[in-house]
């Protein structure tokens, strides 16, 4: 951001690419069954799922600042960033960057439930949707199909942004583990 509160052009292109992201999931999730009744939730008589714009705007400024602050801390260490718009040219890895990703997408409710039908339902078949599509958005950002993720690595990293306290750096550890052993 500039001192004009402007979003920076390397910000509108990343945060482009996110949102196009969350439609992609927001649209597949419209499309996924019901547990308990059996059909598809964009049959359901209102719209099941909202989209805070404003919200999603914010966490991915938290997200610019984030990685600036990474790699200001880090210059003397990995060295000198190229000069460039694009994050994934910088010398800083884009594991790190992903758990940046992944924990500030998680930790903003930009995805809500508008549906007093899922949120009273017991399956809870699309709860923590926040979490889920963050996870989602930064294994995309690495170049990592969800099917290659093992079922019980993706409901642990769940669990643990959920239930208990994990930062921007620990995740990023964990995703520059999964981008040096799990190919796409």
């Amino acid at each position: 951001m500039d001192n004009n509160n402007t979003p920076s052009p390397i910000l509108f292109k990343f945060e482009e690419e996110i949102l196009k992201k969350y439609y992609k999931y927001i649209n597949s999730t419209h499309n996924s069954l019901c547990e308990l009744h059996k059909r598809s939730i964009s049959l359901f008589q209102n719209p099941v799922l909202c989209f805070n714009t404003k919200t999603f705007h914010f966490a991915c400024s938290e997200i610019a600042k984030d990685v600036q602050i990474l790699v200001f801390r880090r210059n003397n260490l990995i060295g000198k960033a190229k000069n460039t718009t694009d994050i994934k040219d910088s010398k800083i890895s884009i594991g790190k960057v992903a758990g940046i990703m992944i924990y500030r997408l998680a930790k903003y409710h930009i995805i809500h439930i508008h549906s007093k039908e899922c949120n009273e339902c017991k399956f809870q078949c699309i709860s923590r949707l926040n979490i889920k599509y963050a996870i989602l958005a930064s294994l995309e950002y690495l170049n990592i199909p969800y099917s290659k993720i093992p079922k019980e690595l993706f409901f642990e990293i769940l669990y643990s942004l959920n239930n208990r306290h994990c930062n921007q750096e620990t995740l990023g550890l964990v995703f520059d583990s999964l981008n040096t052993f799990i190919r796409p």
